[in-house]
């Protein structure tokens, strides 16, 4: 068997890499900068109506802070003053089982002309009191 991969390149690299499994893989493979220096921005979000007033809170971030996040409604928040032009935007819900709908450069409704916006709803209808998510944007 030594024999056929000494003079079978390509055997001996298939050997080498099932062996080695898919780290080595993920220890060599390096994905290329973002072009133009634009980065991604993320942040942890939570917000709530409390007494009538708005109360937002913004940590574990980069590139988002409290005054990128507007309150447009109860279940919606607004992102606007970013750094980069969004084009793509991923929210994970904090408080299951809430779904996310997502708008980049909504034209009406909530948000309009803002960057982003985010909407959480509950499945059954409910307006839950509070929100917790994190969002991540492509530039």
């Amino acid at each position: 068997m030594l024999k056929h991969l000494r003079t079978n390149p390509i055997a001996l690299l298939a050997l080498f890499i099932s062996l080695g499994g898919t780290s080595y893989a993920a220890n060599t493979i390096v994905a290329p900068a973002p072009s133009g220096g634009a980065t991604p921005a993320y942040a942890s979000i939570f917000f709530m109506r409390q007494g009538g007033v708005p109360h937002i809170e913004v940590d574990r971030g980069s590139g988002i802070e409290k005054a990128n996040v507007t309150f447009a409604a109860d279940n919606t928040i607004c992102l606007d003053g970013l750094k980069s032009e969004p084009r793509n935007v991923q929210v994970t819900s904090g408080a299951w089982p809430r779904v996310a709908t997502v708008a980049i450069r909504p034209v009406n409704g909530l948000c309009a002309g803002k960057q982003v916006r985010v909407s959480l709803h509950d499945p059954s209808g409910a307006q839950p009191s509070y929100h917790s998510f994190f969002v991540s944007v492509q530039s």
